[in-house]
Parts: C-alpha cells; sequence; structure tokens
C-alpha cells in the first residue's frame, strides 16, 4: 500500500499539506478519463496546484456521479483548485490519445 501511495504522489503531487489526493481511478463513462477526488483535510481554506507529467488533453471538475463541470485552466501540466473548510473536489482528467 506504501509503494501505491508513493506512485500517486510521484504521479500528482499536490502543492498544499492541507489537501489530499484522496481517490485516482478510471472514470466510469468516459474511457480516454481518470478520475481525481481531493479534500481539504485542515478545516480551512486553501489553494492547491495539481502536476502531472501525463499527458493530459484537459481537465474538467465533476461531481460524485462524474457529471462533467467547468473547464479548469491546464498551464503546464499544472491545474489549480480552491477549497473551502473539507471541502471534496473531483475533477475529470482526459489524457490525450496516442495514435501510432
Amino acid at each position: 500500500m506504501a509503494l501505491v501511495a508513493v506512485a500517486v504522489s510521484v504521479t500528482f503531487p499536490v502543492s498544499c499539506p492541507a489537501v489530499v489526493l484522496e481517490t485516482v481511478k478510471r472514470a466510469e463513462r468516459h474511457p480516454d478519463a481518470i478520475v481525481l477526488r481531493f479534500y481539504e483535510a485542515y478545516g480551512g481554506e486553501a489553494t492547491a496546484a495539481v502536476t502531472t507529467f501525463l499527458p493530459v488533453a484537459r481537465v474538467v471538475m465533476c461531481n460524485a456521479l462524474e457529471d462533467g463541470g467547468a473547464d479548469l485552466l491546464l498551464s503546464g501540466g499544472t491545474i489549480q483548485l480552491v477549497f473551502k473548510p473539507f471541502q471534496v473536489v473531483s475533477v475529470l482528467v482526459f489524457l490525450k490519445t496516442l495514435t501510432k
């Protein structure tokens, strides 16, 4: 289990210690996307930068049912997320398809 936690923290590092990346999973309705679910753990407002080296096409806010919402600005493989106390935030990360 510790090896998985290290792999996730390297693949999706989060800049703020108050924000926890709780879930990384394949999206249910989008075969080219993964879901990242975060929460604010300290009971305060927080802003976190999340970075990845994966080939990302776009990132979209979503709800718990993975219904897409607003597109997030992706700059250099990094998105900015803003949290209220104890807020849970889910995003859909659409990966670029690699063609031969």
